[in-house]
């Protein structure tokens, strides 16, 4: 009987550490959670800040190297970057707004989002354009020389070029593509002569920059 008792005093004692333990756990979950999302919060805030002071420094520096000079960087930790009258802001990821002021020629700017930047000092004047983004492309088959496809996408620039590879038949062959600049939203081409009938894959380059979207079309004879 004693033995007995005691294993029965054994089992309230495990009852009740489990029910401590299990109380302890509904009180530190929630907050360790809650320092795991703000710390993830503040690393990027961190990082939105860096990348904005980066991107002004970039725009003073090819402000002096003169005209011809290109940087690439990123901003994926900031939206809404405008520039206006030599001055900087931006959106953080925590839905603050940082302001710095850029001395120098620059283009005023809006961006609202994007994970890529190419900057430029054009004839003297710094511009920040955004890496392409291609939406469609429409037909998605047309004849040699005759049809004209268009894209659409958001970013495009007049710098914009129109590259096609051949999928089948001549295989690792590239084409530039007669490529008209219709808006930032717009572009058109059509099929060189040379490239042949068959498949090809249609990307978009502006600016050493280079959409990471990639469209099918066909050519027909």
């Amino acid at each position: 009987m004693i033995r007995n008792k005691k294993l029965s005093r054994k089992g309230q004692i495990s009852y009740e550490y489990l029910v401590i333990v299990g109380m302890t756990l509904t009180l530190v979950v929630p907050f360790f959670n809650y320092s795991v999302t703000n710390l993830g919060i503040n690393v990027g805030v961190q990082s939105g800040v860096g990348q904005a002071v980066e991107f002004v420094n970039t725009l003073e520096e090819l402000n002096t190297l003169g005209p011809g000079n290109i940087a690439t960087l990123s901003t994926n930790q900031l939206t809404n970057i405008i520039i206006e009258e030599n001055t900087v802001t931006a959106t953080l990821s925590n839905n603050n707004v940082i302001s710095l002021e850029v001395t120098g020629l620059v283009q005023p700017t809006i961006l609202t989002a994007t994970d890529r930047l190419t900057i430029r000092n054009d004839n003297g004047v710094v511009k920040a354009i955004p890496k392409p983004e291609m939406y469609g492309i429409k037909p998605e088959e047309g004849i040699l020389g005759e049809t004209v496809f268009t894209i659409t996408g958001e970013y495009f620039t007049p710098s914009a070029q129109v590259f096609l590879s051949s999928t089948e038949g001549v295989a690792d062959t590239a084409f530039l593509a007669e490529t008209q600049y219709i808006t930032d939203q717009e572009l058109q081409f059509k099929l060189p002569s040379e490239t042949g009938p068959g498949g090809y894959t249609v990307s978009v380059s502006q600016d050493a920059v280079a959409a990471d979207q990639l469209f099918k079309i066909k050519a027909l004879g």
